[in-house]
């Protein structure tokens, strides 16, 4: 019983990371066209796929030592119970962290794609506003005898 409850705790991890993986590439999208408020509303999928996973985990975490105690494994790990479990079992537990695997390195890619598409907005939406702002060393004409004072600039026009 616990090595299926061990085996559908694995699948049901391979599809939230998969649809994390979804979210991910829908992230990239929503990055470079921009949509601020739709990559918002993306985020917070993202974190309750996230808090699912967490929850799925620390329940195959538990089955892990369950099936661990139940088979004398050496250690509660899929590396170790795959010595012990039955072969038929092995080769779906096999499959599953494969696929689990893979899955995780697409999606480890994707988020460092994000991070710097995410890095170069910033950069660039930090670059427009110096752009803007004037410099706080730039001269300015002052009629001879007075002395130059500088004026701090704001963005705002507080007379308005």
């Amino acid at each position: 019983m616990s090595v299926t409850t061990l085996v559908a705790h694995m699948e049901e991890l391979a599809v939230l990371h998969e649809r994390l993986y979804e979210l991910s590439l829908e992230k990239t999208e929503l990055l470079k066209n921009n949509e601020a408020k739709q990559l918002q509303e993306l985020v917070k999928k993202e974190v309750l796929c996230i808090r699912e996973v967490e929850k799925v985990e620390t329940v195959r975490a538990e089955e892990a030592e369950t099936v661990a105690g139940e088979y004398a494994a050496d250690e509660v790990t899929i590396r170790s119970l795959l010595t012990v479990l039955p072969e038929g079992v092995q080769s779906e537990l096999r499959q599953l962290q494969a696929r689990l695997g893979e899955t995780i390195q697409k999606l480890q890619q994707q988020q460092e794609l994000n991070r710097a598409l995410l890095a170069d907005s910033l950069y660039f939406l930090q670059k427009n506003m110096e752009w803007m702002r004037p410099a706080a060393d730039q001269s300015r004409y002052t009629p001879p005898g007075q002395k130059n004072q500088t004026q701090a600039y704001s963005f705002f026009d507080s007379k308005a």
